[in-house]
């Protein structure tokens, strides 16, 4: 019998030089990915490992300072003027806040 190597060779190569891209364009893909749909609101909340109390966040994007409630409710929510961008916010003890932007401090 005659068996034809050079014809397995080139075959095996084909397989090779398919499967290698496949699979190296699956890793790569699966690496690259990212969630389309993000978690919004509070996504774990364990009462017994948590201070009751509320959270000041400031939205730099938005220029708005956000009261927060340990449900991940918005409670507040102060708005900027627009003339300059909120950098920070602290509560003060009379129920106004203190809001500190980048030229200056004002308090609302």
């Amino acid at each position: 019998m005659i068996y034809y190597t050079g014809h397995s060779r080139n075959m095996r190569a084909l397989v090779y030089f398919i499967s290698i891209p496949i699979l190296i364009s699956i890793v790569v893909g699966s690496a690259l990915a990212s969630p389309t749909l993000y978690p919004t609101g509070t996504t774990i909340y364990k009462p017994e490992e948590v201070y009751t109390g509320y959270t000041i966040y400031v939205a730099k994007a938005k220029n708005q300072v956000l009261l927060i409630d340990m449900n991940g409710d918005i409670v507040h929510c102060w708005d900027g003027d627009g003339r300059f961008r909120m950098w920070y916010a602290e509560p003060l003890s009379t129920g106004k806040l203190v809001v500190a932007t980048y030229n200056r401090v004002v308090a609302q």
